[in-house]
């Protein structure tokens, strides 16, 4: 979540203050709190359907290019979901 804070307060990204604490609150910890891959794949079309991704552009690239980019997706959702889960999402079975 600190590297979102670090993004959202930049003024270069052009995200004014009170909307990215609505990004921030509606959004990214919601979907950090994902308790499951289903979980976590609706937040994340929740997010990508939302005002705020069609009016900022550099917060779509953003996410795009650093968090929804396979390799890093892969890890932070065994990082954004309960550790039970993780298995599943590496496809091993479960202990």
């Amino acid at each position: 979540m600190q590297a979102w804070n670090r993004f959202l307060v930049k003024t270069e990204n052009g995200i004014p203050k009170d909307v990215a604490i609505k990004i921030k609150q509606s959004h990214l910890i919601p979907m950090s709190r994902s308790i499951s891959p289903d979980d976590f794949e609706k937040k994340r079309k929740a997010l990508q359907e939302s005002p705020e991704w069609k009016t900022y552009p550099k917060l779509k690239e953003y996410i795009q290019n650093y968090w929804l980019k396979d390799d890093v997706y892969k890890v932070g959702m065994a990082v954004l979901v309960l550790p039970s889960h993780i298995y599943y999402l590496y496809g091993l079975s479960t202990p």
